[in-house]
């Protein structure tokens, strides 16, 4: 993996994390920046415009929860040993992501969820747009 490909990572892993606290709308470029130590013109070479940031975010967050919860999951016989282990593989993913910044679910509580009463932040149209193609 070269360099640009391990900062983009790292883009997205805190990304991912300020926007399961603060919503899609709350990750903005300059605080992202500041907070890796990136130029906002550095940061935003790796994306080209904030909508493509937050499809990113969703499509870098997706594949971990495939990676972390269904595809193990896979691995147990068909019917109720599935549906239970994706269960504990999801409640697994919940603890994990609470213990990391994220918040994996609107309804979380502490101090790491800033959205735990307005419910989840809606998707912008333009990034809502591509995620349902």
């Amino acid at each position: 993996m070269g360099k640009g490909e391990v900062t983009r990572q790292a883009i997205l892993e805190r990304a991912t994390a300020l926007a399961s606290r603060c919503g899609l709308e709350g990750v903005s470029i300059g605080h992202l920046a500041e907070d890796l130590g990136l130029s906002k013109s550095g940061l935003f070479a790796h994306f080209g415009a904030k909508e493509t940031l937050q499809v990113e975010i969703l499509r870098f967050a997706a594949d971990r929860f495939v990676q972390a919860v269904v595809r193990p999951a896979l691995a147990a016989p068909r019917g109720e040993p599935r549906v239970r282990a994706i269960f504990e593989r999801w409640l697994g993913w919940r603890c994990g992501c609470r213990r990391n910044g994220w918040t994996a679910s609107p309804s979380a509580s502490g101090p790491e969820s800033a959205r735990a009463t307005s419910g989840p932040t809606p998707i912008p149209s333009s990034s809502r747009t591509t995620c349902t193609r």
